[in-house]
């Protein structure tokens, strides 16, 4: 069974995640975007998250799009609390977030992840085409140390299930048709950083004592027909 250890104070620990926002807002452990940042320059990973003299990045519509889908898939309490469907009443005439009323709504909001009508629509069948059963433990978030180098360590896993004995690391990417193919997947998510995700978040599960036998990138795409694929960097 997959029972998460709830320590007030251990090296290693999981835990239910309840808020993306405050994962990403803590740096006293290093995560695997971190490492990204820290690949591409030294001195952006020093004044994002060492001196704070770089205000982190504002996440793009596509990014809050896969925020929306995690959510409305693996919390969807949380998605009833942070997802706010846009009234077509305070878009402009054209349909775009701007204008008098489009700043009040956004102003009462704030914090929140707003989606148009047809956003929410594709939200929906992203969640549709993806059914969820077993024993799983969905958006948690796992601490641990380096035993060589002594860093402190993170990740947010999407989800961990249990089936036929075995345990498997599950995460959920939201895609384009041009990339939901194995030849075009695999060295999209390479570029993306998929593969280092994985060995850090199986280096997290194995420092808690809940070793993954392997993992599976579970792919799909963001219009209709909502394509799945599965895919591992595994060999």
């Amino acid at each position: 069974m997959l029972t998460p250890q709830q320590p007030a104070e251990r090296r290693n620990s999981i835990g239910a995640s309840e808020s993306p926002a405050d994962y990403h807002a803590d740096h006293s452990r290093i995560s695997n975007s971190m490492m990204g940042d820290f690949l591409e320059s030294r001195l952006g990973y020093h004044g994002m998250y060492v001196a704070g003299t770089i205000p982190p990045t504002d996440p793009t519509r596509q990014m809050e799009f896969g925020t929306a889908g995690h959510l409305a898939l693996l919390q969807p309490d949380l998605f009833s609390s942070l997802v706010i469907e846009i009234p077509a009443e305070v878009l402009s005439s054209n349909g775009s977030r701007a204008g008098k009323a489009w700043k009040q709504f956004e102003a009462e909001n704030a914090g929140k992840l707003l989606m148009k009508a047809a956003e929410m629509e594709r939200i929906r069948g992203v969640r549709e085409a993806i059914i969820l059963e077993g024993d799983t433990l969905a958006e948690h978030e796992l601490t641990w140390q380096d035993e060589m180098t002594g860093v402190r360590l993170k990740c947010l896993t999407d989800l961990i299930t249990e089936c036929l004995g075995c345990r498997f690391l599950v995460d959920l990417k939201t895609t384009s048709h041009a990339y939901i193919s194995p030849k075009a997947f695999g060295p999209h998510g390479w570029k993306q950083g998929y593969a280092r995700q994985m060995v850090h978040y199986e280096e997290g599960m194995a420092a808690n004592e809940i070793p993954a036998d392997n993992h599976f990138l579970i792919a799909v795409t963001t219009k209709p027909p909502y394509i799945c694929a599965v895919h591992s960097y595994r060999e």
